[in-house]
């Protein structure tokens, strides 16, 4: 019974990772550009850049 419960959860999950990389739900631009360890010259840069662009734009 709790053999079968763990292989059942287990699908689900595979699954559920499936449908998560089809959406793009995992997409990320800055792992994808290899920037993840330069956070002060990439993440915060383009959220400020996002932020001025929407004080522009409201």
């Amino acid at each position: 019974m709790k053999l079968q419960l763990l292989e059942d959860l287990s699908s689900l999950l595979a699954f559920s990772r499936k449908v998560s990389n089809q959406k793009g739900e995992n997409f990320n631009l800055i792992s994808l550009l290899n920037m993840e360890r330069d956070e002060m010259r990439t993440h915060s840069r383009i959220i400020g850049e996002l932020l001025e662009l929407s004080i522009w734009n409201d």
